[in-house]
């Protein structure tokens, strides 16, 4: 996880360090706010850090190879989806070819599923 003062502004860290031990009252009167923006500021910096061990997670799954099993019939039903969707960049043009990245992986996908036997 990044570290939190490279997304949490400095009232944020402020907050978060001193908010069990001093009261909202407390933090306010040092930070010339009131009591309920220190609770808006301390809620907010708590959702921030929620998303960014979201992203963390969302990264590291990512990442992680996976292995799937499937029938015949559904490989033949994934060559026909593919062909569909190369098809239909056909159709728009063949300048999208160049231009949409996913053609040639369908392209490899496709023959990579026809090469199984």
């Amino acid at each position: 996880m990044r570290e939190l003062h490279e997304f949490l502004t400095e009232r944020e860290l402020y907050i978060l360090e001193h908010y069990p031990a001093m009261t909202y009252k407390a933090i306010a009167a040092e930070l010339g706010v009131s009591t309920e923006r220190v609770r808006q500021l301390r809620m907010h910096a708590e959702r921030m850090i929620r998303e960014e061990k979201r992203r963390d997670l969302a990264r590291e799954r990512a990442r992680q190879r996976v292995t799937i099993t499937i029938q015949r019939r559904e490989g033949w039903l994934l060559i026909r989806a593919l062909e569909t969707y190369c098809v239909d960049i056909l159709r728009r043009n063949k300048k999208c070819i160049q231009e949409d990245p996913d053609y040639a992986v369908a392209e490899a996908l496709i023959a990579k599923f026809r090469s199984i036997d």
